[in-house]
This record gives structure tokens, C-alpha cells and sequence, in this order.
């Protein structure tokens, strides 16, 4: 565990998860009513971007961090019906088996 460079895994309860419906002009997303996915086991979350040092003086005069966000792994037991269909883009035929088709967009 040691040797994983910044690797956290936390363990989770009630996890929730929202479709966005709508961006406004500011790129502020509006999202629909939260639906509970039960089974939650952990997420594990990377940090990425770098450090970057600007040398000034023959020294290092400035870290610049570069924040690009998070890469993650959630674990769950299931992945609900809902879930599937309406964010994985799964379709559901008229028998109830669930299709996952190669050319669905996941929102």
C-alpha cells in the first residue's frame, strides 16, 4: 500500500447519483431529481496534473500547480436498472433483458 502513490480508498454509504438536464451560459449544470444506487463498496480517486517549478535566482522560485481535476473508480455491487439505462445508455427490450449496444452514448 505504501508503494501507491497517491491512492486513497474510501468506503462509501449512501451514494446518489443525477443526470444533467441543462448547462447554463456560465457552464453551470442543472441536474434532475438524485436516485439512490444501493450497494456502494469504494471509491478510489487519482489526483491529476503535476507540479511545475519556475526557477528564478538559480533556484527554484515558484511551484505552479496544475489542478486537471480527478480521475476515479467507483465500485458498486449492481448497477441498477435506472442506472444502466438512463446514464450507460443501455436499452431495456420487451422480454426485461438489458442490451448494450455498441454505439450508445453514456451521459
Amino acid at each position: 500500500m505504501a508503494l501507491q502513490k497517491n491512492k486513497v480508498k474510501f468506503g462509501l454509504n449512501k451514494v446518489h447519483w443525477a443526470k444533467i438536464t441543462a448547462w447554463s451560459d456560465e457552464g453551470v449544470p442543472t441536474f434532475a431529481t438524485p436516485v439512490r444506487l444501493p450497494g456502494a463498496v469504494s471509491l478510489s480517486i487519482d489526483a491529476n496534473g503535476e507540479n511545475e517549478n519556475f526557477y528564478a535566482d538559480n533556484s527554484v522560485y515558484y511551484v505552479i500547480n496544475n489542478n486537471a481535476g480527478y480521475d476515479g473508480d467507483l465500485e458498486v455491487a449492481l448497477i441498477t436498472t435506472d442506472f444502466a439505462t438512463a446514464i450507460l445508455g443501455e436499452q431495456l427490450d420487451a422480454k426485461g433483458v438489458l442490451v448494450e449496444r455498441n454505439d450508445a452514448e453514456t451521459s
